[in-house]
């Protein structure tokens, strides 16, 4: 008889604690590791020198992220690698040169380097270009907005 009880309030423990949406993460987490899935990649020279840089998107289970890798010789790992974390989650997809992507490398404002541009979608599902443009000096990147572009 004291097996039933046991069983039964450990069974219905584990169901109170499953009705709590942070306790449902938490063993979540516990089970699968984190997911890190590879979204797109693309490659090219954002620094207009003939630099070849690497841009990978990376979808985690709490951001969305471009990975910028920058090399100095292609047949050597990587020298340097930049994070731009989106303040958007949602991947989204855009159409560039008639093809569907969701990551690509334009001059938009014909300054002779290119930009990095990924589609997103906020909360609301409204959808953001996000256009990333390098410092060359400090190698960040700046977000540009509508006052610097001149579509």
């Amino acid at each position: 008889m004291r097996k039933l009880y046991f069983v039964i309030s450990i069974s219905l423990g584990l169901f109170i604690f499953g009705l709590i949406p942070q306790s449902r993460g938490f063993f979540y987490r516990l089970i699968y590791e984190d997911s890190r899935s590879v979204l797109a990649k693309v490659e090219g020279d954002l620094t207009g020198k003939g630099d070849r840089v690497h841009v990978i998107k990376v979808k985690s289970d709490d951001e969305l992220v471009l990975e910028v890798y920058f090399f100095q010789n292609p047949q050597e790992p990587a020298t340097e690698m930049r994070r731009i974390i989106l303040s958007e989650k949602r991947d989204a997809f855009m159409d560039f040169k008639g093809s569907t992507t969701n990551l690509a490398l334009i001059d938009v404002n014909e300054d002779g380097i290119q930009e990095i541009i990924t589609p997103t979608f906020d909360e609301n599902l409204i959808p953001r270009l996000n256009v990333y443009q390098i410092d060359l000096e400090s190698r960040v990147f700046q977000k540009l907005g509508p006052r610097e572009l001149q579509l």
